[in-house]
């Protein structure tokens, strides 16, 4: 004998949509909430270690109820039903679309959610800009193949301006522009890469609503529209004074400044990526000479190498440079340049390679760990950590 329904609603592709952003805000492997207040208000919840996201819906509630299913299973059938209708029963969570239906069985013991309770005077606006900014440097933190709680985005607020800041370990973005903030003296966030991701697009919409972000010290709460997300806030100390460092080290020495075709740049990779699918890849070796006004590219495995020589303005106090970049990292850098033209500065073998740009008013600032290091150099001598970072 089927159990009663708890809940049934006809939805739409928009619904969907919505839901299918609040799964991919939270943390993989998560889970999901469905609950229903009458008269008119269905939450939706997913939830995870790191990062949770919730968002009401205004759809008639007869009984109120409270379901929870694994998330997976949740946008697997909504990617299976982009329309149609959803019914809800203590054991059992059911889609349908015309003459097709598909169940999935709730399980009965999964841990609820927790939110934070912010007062309103609890939570302090961020300048409309600052996730389109973070979107830029957010890369260089998300490149691991799982979910790392260490992760985090550095956005750090002043009266004037944000900088923002983001590492793996191998590779670095920072990011400057001036800011109109009105919160008290200087505050930095550590928010995960996959939340800004998810509403950098949302936040650059012309009607797009406040953003809004407080803390109860042990998780972040921002607000943005009918979205509510939660981060926890990592253990670990923010790794900004490490890029802040290395960037001030490199002012002064010496480099050769090279001005070249990104899309030139990106070609090579391309190839050589094509001649080289193992796991384990050698590095890419750039090679500039101010008298040639180039830029030389090689790469070489054992099946074969390729070479090009990518014209460029070069200049700066070296006269030739080398240096040798993991390709994935190299690639990375390329694919989030927001202008056609890349200018790199090379400052030996034993030193990172950094790419600058000014796109609108903000610096965006690159940096990419070398493969050659300078031998019988120790790990603190080096900006980031080497560990496995030859891939």
């Amino acid at each position: 004998m089927s159990t009663p329904k708890l809940f049934e609603m006809d939805f739409d592709k928009a619904f969907s949509a919505e839901v299918k952003r609040l799964g991919n805000l939270a943390t993989q492997g998560s889970y999901a909430m469905l609950r229903g207040e009458a008269p008119d208000r269905l939450i939706v919840c997913f939830y995870g270690k790191e990062v949770q996201s919730r968002s009401c819906f205004e759809y008639p509630v007869q009984n109120e109820f409270t379901v929870f299913a694994n998330a997976k299973d949740i946008l697997d059938l909504l990617k299976s039903f982009p329309e149609g209708k959803l019914s809800v029963r203590d054991s059992m969570l059911t889609l349908s679309a015309g003459k097709t239906r598909m169940n999935r069985a709730l399980p009965p013991s999964i841990p609820e959610p927790v939110f934070p309770e912010f007062p309103a005077e609890g939570l302090s606006g961020l300048p409309q800009n600052v996730f389109e900014n973070a979107a830029l440097a957010a890369y260089a933190a998300a490149q691991s193949a799982h979910e790392d709680s260490t992760e985090r985005v550095s956005i750090l607020l002043t009266h004037d301006r944000v900088s923002i800041t983001a590492t793996n370990g191998q590779i670095a973005a920072c990011v400057e522009s001036p800011a109109d903030y009105t919160g008290d003296g200087t505050e930095e966030y550590l928010l995960h890469p996959r939340v800004i991701t998810a509403l950098a697009p949302l936040s650059i919409k012309e009607d797009a609503p406040e953003i809004l972000i407080g803390s109860d010290g042990r998780r972040y709460l921002l607000r943005f529209g009918e979205y509510e997300i939660t981060v926890s806030i990592p253990s670990c100390a923010s790794r900004r004074s490490s890029i802040d460092a290395v960037i001030k080290a490199l002012s002064p020495t010496p480099c050769l400044d090279a001005v070249i075709d990104a899309s030139s740049l990106t070609l090579f990779l391309e190839r050589a990526k094509l001649l080289d699918s193992s796991a384990r890849k050698q590095p890419v070796f750039l090679s500039a000479d101010s008298s040639k006004g180039c830029v030389e590219a090689h790469y070489e495995t054992g099946l074969g190498n390729i070479e090009d020589v990518l014209p460029a303005q070069t200049g700066g106090s070296l006269p030739k440079a080398v240096v040798a970049i993991s390709p994935r990292n190299l690639s990375e850098v390329c694919s989030h340049l927001q202008l056609p033209v890349m200018q790199m500065k090379i400052y030996g073998p034993s030193s990172p390679l950094v790419v600058t740009e000014l796109a609108g008013k903000s610096k965006i600032t690159h940096i990419a760990l070398p493969i050659v290091v300078k031998q019988g150099a120790s790990e603190d001598d080096l900006p980031f950590n080497v560990n496995d970072w030859d891939e």
